[in-house]
């Protein structure tokens, strides 16, 4: 899986942000709108979330469970995990 991702990473990143910016404006209405008004797309604040995999600034047990079930289940879990972070940054 990571060997796909690292060849075409460009490609990738985009994707992924992509991605996160469909899920915000599902379930994140008014913090797209938000980052909207702000010309702020997920390739603004995600690339290194993805690029790092999330391993700068996130506790190392937490760090641990999130690659655990990255491993298991793949990518939809950094997008998910994503979501999750930007709804609490919303609050």
């Amino acid at each position: 899986r990571l060997g796909k991702y690292y060849d075409n990473r460009q490609e990738r990143m985009r994707e992924l942000c992509y991605v996160l910016d469909v899920y915000v404006y599902n379930n994140l209405p008014e913090l797209h709108e938000q980052l909207k008004k702000q010309e702020m797309t997920a390739q603004v604040y995600a690339i290194s979330w993805f690029l790092t995999l999330f391993s700068q600034g996130l506790p190392l047990p937490m760090l641990n469970r999130l690659w655990t079930i990255f491993v298991l289940k793949g990518w939809k879990v950094i997008i998910k995990f994503s979501v999750a972070l930007l709804c609490l940054f919303q609050r």
